[in-house]
């Protein structure tokens, strides 16, 4: 497979206020034990380590080499080449005037939920689920209605009985993450049909998380639950380039709210809670959504492969009690060493965190940052060249290896 992009190059990312490598030691200090900070890879927060493509640094090296950097406002043609890319990518007939901009999709999640709830208002969340959610729902002093979703043999399902049990008359939102986070899974069409109908017959807002929507495995295909007619009016849809591009750092979303309502109560609450935009989100999203698709279609190329390698190579650990089920999206990896455990004696979450990093020398992220449903498993981050996740099953199988010897 030849490549017109080079994502086989290590590139040293400490030493540059890193989250992911130089915060590690900081925020996994109490697992780290006897292993030396530098000798860990990191493998955790979502963000991967690629370059991103050219014309995006080009943009933002251009705006910085001017030296000034005052006031901006949002490039005039922002709107349109959104629409262009929700349509093209995610087959929404969106309207330039139905975007509107944010400086991430966390805070986007709680502008819409103070936009349409009272305080103590219930959300409901399909956990595990990524961990921000559950922390903007409690922030908004609103009343969190977390949902465990069902790990069965052949994988992730939505458990719709324990859904509808969840329900009450406090209950006013539902925040959707599609594709999911943690677990990779794509959500199919009859899923979400369940979904629209569960959402109509309790008269809910859906507010659908979909950042992870460009990490589309063979097999699978995103469906956008704002496509369906029934949900137009009554869904708010998040998408970024952040996760793509590898440009989370610069803070830029696209909310998509096709009900003018709605979507004029938003931007009433986004402005007065403050947030605007940066000059270099605005460029670095103008740029990804103009010329990035060249350079991700490649990246997902690269990804699947990953992703084939890390399934096999986790999954010969099954005599020792560690597995994975194949994500069907994201580039994020949820293992499950919940039997792993039981062999092993540990009963605490901080027990297999302490292993992975200080006997195995891999940062992931605990099960738990997604929920308590997440305890026993560990979240790794396979967004890297293929040689740096060769050398981290290398080590995660000698040390499961040696921990039941």
């Amino acid at each position: 497979m030849s490549h017109k992009f080079d994502f086989t190059e290590i590139i040293e990312r400490r030493g540059t206020d890193s989250m992911k490598w130089d915060a590690t030691e900081r925020i996994y200090k109490d697992y780290l034990g006897k292993r030396d900070p530098k000798d860990v890879i990191c493998m955790w927060i979502a963000d991967m380590d690629f370059y991103p493509p050219r014309e995006i640094a080009e943009a933002v090296e251009k705006r910085a080499a001017h030296h000034i950097y005052g006031y901006t406002y949002e490039p005039l043609d922002l709107p349109e080449i959104v629409a262009k890319w929700v349509n093209k990518h995610y087959h929404i007939d969106v309207e330039p005037e139905e975007y509107s901009y944010t400086p991430g999709i966390v805070p986007a999640i709680g502008v819409a939920l103070r936009a349409y709830c009272q305080e103590g208002d219930g959300v409901i969340i399909l956990s595990p689920v990524y961990g921000p959610f559950s922390k903007t729902i409690k922030q908004n002093n609103m009343t969190l209605q977390s949902v465990e979703l069902k790990h069965e043999q052949d994988g992730w399902e939505i458990d719709f009985e324990a859904l509808e049990a969840a329900v009450n008359e406090k209950t006013k939102v539902l925040l959707f993450c599609s594709p999911h986070n943690p677990i990779g899974r794509v959500w199919r069409k009859d899923e979400l049909e369940k979904i629209r109908d569960f959402v109509i017959k309790h008269d809910l807002l859906l507010i659908s998380d979909e950042i992870h929507a460009d990490f589309i495995y063979s097999g699978h295909e995103h469906f956008s639950p704002v496509r369906m007619p029934e949900l137009r009016d009554r869904t708010i849809t998040c998408f970024a380039p952040s996760k793509t591009f590898s440009v989370a750092g610069l803070m830029a979303s696209a909310i998509i709210i096709r009900n003018p309502e709605l979507r004029e109560k938003f931007r009433a609450e986004r402005d007065k809670s403050g947030l605007h935009g940066n000059m270099f989100g605005y460029l670095a999203m103008r740029a990804a959504w103009l010329h990035g698709e060249p350079w991700m279609r490649e990246m997902m190329e690269v990804l699947e492969q990953n992703r084939d390698y890390l399934f096999e190579k986790i999954n010969e650990l099954n005599e020792y009690g560690v597995a994975l089920t194949r994500p069907e999206s994201t580039f994020l990896a949820f293992i499950d060493f919940r039997e792993f455990m039981q062999k092993t004696g540990m009963t605490e979450q901080a027990e297999l965190m302490r292993f992975i990093l200080e006997d195995a020398g891999i940062a992931m992220n605990p099960g738990t940052d997604f929920g308590p449903e997440g305890k026993g498993y560990a979240r790794m981050n396979f967004g890297c060249p293929l040689s740096r996740i060769e050398e981290a099953v290398e080590r995660l199988a000698k040390a499961v290896k040696a921990k039941l010897a």
